[in-house]
């Protein structure tokens, strides 16, 4: 083989390489514009259409209105030049995906605004308005055992209800637990007891102060006790002379 023939050869190879590493330059380009730019807002638009199929199931369906003609058009316009010549710079132009971009965000930001506003009100006509703190404070509530093994199942659902309704379901079983928890915690709150007699919770206001004068354990506590089965939490004792 001539020297002459090598380097054509090798020339040829030379080529060949650069083509390659151009396309693969070109590729790499193409695959960061995807993940850092597009691929987010594609994800933020299947999350929407998913948030709209599942609030749709719930008495919601018009809550996402569909995109501007405007921005249909554009983006059409601009994949089919991108089908044509796809390269970043078919992309990278002001007019082509920036502009596209501008677009779908405003898009995208109205619509999950509306959605979100609309899961808001269904999730605040579900959940309860009574506070676990204020539950657990409460004179006719904190001084019965039963009741605060209540608050104390209700207090973490309640606040999982505040969480679940700051999040946009996706998935119809998201939203089939929300409504499950709610009225479980509205069945928690029915299991409340709010019939203990004044005398009764002013005795054991006092007994959670101090000590209590045998005077003032009548006969209307010692009976309420005893039906409640609590008499053995407290006991008599003389006063030291």
């Amino acid at each position: 083989m001539s020297l002459v023939t090598r380097t054509r050869e090798l020339h040829a190879r030379l080529a060949l390489y650069g083509a390659t590493k151009s396309s693969y330059n070109e590729a790499k380009q193409l695959d960061e514009l995807r993940i850092t730019l597009i691929e987010k807002r594609v994800a933020r638009a299947r999350d929407l259409l998913a948030a709209r199929t599942v609030l749709a199931g719930h008495d919601m369906p018009s809550i996402v209105a569909a995109p501007s003609a405007d921005l249909v058009k554009k983006t059409a316009t601009l994949l089919q030049r991108f089908r044509d010549n796809p390269v970043k710079v078919t992309l990278a132009k002001e007019t082509a995906w920036p502009a596209v971009e501008k677009l779908v965000d405003l898009y995208l930001n109205s619509a999950e605004k509306s959605a979100r506003t609309a899961w808001g009100r269904f999730c605040e006509a579900k959940v309860p308005t009574d506070d676990p703190q204020g539950l657990k404070t409460d004179p006719e509530l904190k001084f019965d055992p039963e009741n605060l093994v209540v608050l104390r199942e209700y207090e973490p659902l309640y606040k999982s209800l505040a969480v679940q309704s700051g999040s946009l379901p996706t998935r119809p079983e998201i939203a089939a637990k929300f409504v499950e928890d709610a009225q479980r915690a509205h069945a928690l709150l029915d299991q409340l007891r709010r019939n203990m007699p004044p005398a009764v919770r002013r005795f054991l206001e006092q007994v959670q102060g101090g000590r209590v004068p045998l005077d003032q354990v009548t006969a209307d506590v010692l009976t309420w006790l005893g039906g409640e089965g609590r008499l053995g939490e407290f006991e008599v004792r003389r006063k030291t002379p």
